[in-house]
């Protein structure tokens, strides 16, 4: 995501992966043309009885070339190998006439004791002058089809998923949108500017194997995060906070660089003059999940039962306990009740929210969608 123009009332955002757009045409190209020209059939048939001749047919989806040489020409077959770059020996059957040597396909094959099973079926057909014809095929088609799933499918499937992404901030009409084109269509999403709370860079570092960050605990600021470099750099992308506590994720997947992000949000919040929010990672809170989750699923029914009661206790002892909030919700929703689940979260969200906790309430609005509480997960699939 980057700024792509700048003025005094307008501001806007767009996302667009050029590599994607540049490989899923390609992919589907090599699969077709993979699929469709280079491989084929090819068919040996040699009619002693009545023409006494030897017909072999090459063909494919766009294509067919036929030789045609006495059977009298035909005078040994023998395997011939060949290594690949990996130095693997691949193979195809090799006929010996008196025109030349003829392969019986244009492509060789790993396929050792098929080959050899071709070439003795050849000689002894040149060894018994009462067989009356000898027929091979390699065929080599059902590759193709592999090629045009896995390649063109696969790349068409990419191209259906690709999409560009707008964000507008428009002071003149007091109003922001959203919008996501794709070949599949149009999604948009419209709202207030003063609906936003700010720009928030959502992400997703490795988890630690210790000293994990507690539920709500603060994350440190881009400025902070000097110490990561290499493979430890966490992925990233931007969401839109609203004033009600609800973010608007502005890419599915985290795939973003921190610091370009932060960069584009800092902008953001400038443009609309309002106050930068910190960076959160959604690592400590999807492990944190899990940590509560398995013993609820483990223990059944009683357990979490037992998981509400002492949820509840606590949070009459202590109305900020986010992870009791958790808790309860995850309980109450295995238990069926989502309605109440999703009311708890939403209050206790806003509660946090007005008070300027946004560590807190981006946990709580992210524990909403693990538990598949918001309905859909990203704003473009409710539109």
């Amino acid at each position: 995501m980057h700024v792509s123009r700048q003025s005094s009332s307008l501001l806007t955002l767009r996302s667009r992966s050029w590599m994607l757009w540049l490989l899923s045409p390609l992919l589907i190209v090599v699969g077709l043309v993979v699929g469709t020209l280079v491989v084929g059939k090819s068919v040996l048939d040699c009619d002693r009885a009545t023409s006494g001749q030897c017909t072999l047919t090459h063909s494919n989806t766009f294509s067919r070339k036929t030789q045609t040489f006495p059977v009298a020409a035909l005078e040994a077959a023998e395997v011939d190998s060949h290594r690949n770059s990996d130095g693997d020996s691949r193979y195809r059957l090799l006929l010996l006439t008196s025109q030349g040597q003829i392969p019986l396909t244009r492509h060789y094959s790993d396929s050792w004791g098929r080959v050899t099973n071709q070439a003795s079926r050849a000689n002894r057909f040149l060894a018994t002058p009462t067989m009356p014809r000898l027929y091979l095929k390699e065929d080599n088609r059902w590759l193709g089809w592999v090629f045009v799933v896995f390649f063109s499918g696969g790349g068409l499937l990419m191209l259906l998923n690709t999409s560009v992404m707008t964000c507008r901030f428009d002071k003149s009409t007091n109003r922001f949108s959203l919008s996501l084109v794709g070949l599949t269509g149009t999604r948009q999403y419209q709202g207030s500017l003063g609906q936003i709370l700010g720009m928030r860079v959502e992400l997703l570092s490795q988890p630690q194997a210790s000293g994990e960050k507690a539920p709500g605990e603060n994350n440190r600021s881009e400025n902070n995060r000097s110490d990561k470099t290499g493979d430890d750099d966490p992925s990233a992308r931007l969401a839109i906070v609203l004033k009600n506590g609800e973010t608007l994720s502005l890419a599915k997947i985290y795939a973003g660089k921190p610091d370009q992000q932060a960069t584009v949000a800092r902008q953001v919040h400038e443009f609309l003059r309002l106050p930068p929010l910190p960076a959160w990672d959604a690592a400590g809170a999807l492990t944190a999940q899990t940590k509560i989750a398995l013993p609820l699923v483990a223990g059944g029914a009683a357990q979490r039962q037992t998981a509400i009661a002492e949820s509840q206790q606590a949070l009459r002892q202590n109305p900020d306990d986010v992870e009791a909030y958790q808790r309860l919700a995850t309980a109450l929703s295995m238990q069926g009740k989502k309605d109440q689940a999703q009311q708890l979260l939403e209050s206790a969200r806003i509660r946090f929210q007005s008070r300027g906790e946004w560590d807190q309430a981006a946990y709580l609005d992210y524990v909403l969608g693990l538990l598949r509480l918001k309905g859909k997960s990203h704003w473009w699939e409710a539109c």
